[in-house]
């Protein structure tokens, strides 16, 4: 009869660390989701402030192109008319000019 006992101890020992496994199993997965699901978050978020500042930094640029454009325009009209040698390269550094002037 021990030995109907010890087996049946054994098996019940068995059966509780089986049972123990299978719910640090179920935790380990929900917090593996709770884990994946934070992550996913925590990249849309990165993402959209990156998207949010680099469409800031675009329009900063967008606002100062033209009047760099302007600017440049104007020191080549000023570099076309003082010149000493007018010439074909003078005329078209003047015509170009006037372009990114009116572009300006």
């Amino acid at each position: 009869m021990a030995d109907s006992l010890g087996s049946s101890g054994e098996r019940a020992a068995a059966g509780g660390v089986k049972v123990a496994g299978a719910r640090i199993a179920a935790v380990a997965k929900d917090q593996g989701a709770g884990v994946a699901a934070e992550t996913g978050r925590q990249v849309q978020d990165v993402w959209e402030r990156a998207r949010s500042e680099l469409a800031g930094q675009l329009d900063d640029q967008q606002q100062r192109l033209p009047a760099g454009v302007s600017s440049m325009g104007l020191e080549l009209t000023s570099l076309a008319r003082s010149t000493e040698h007018p010439g074909v390269a003078a005329d078209l550094v003047g015509q170009f000019a006037a372009q990114l002037e009116a572009l300006g």
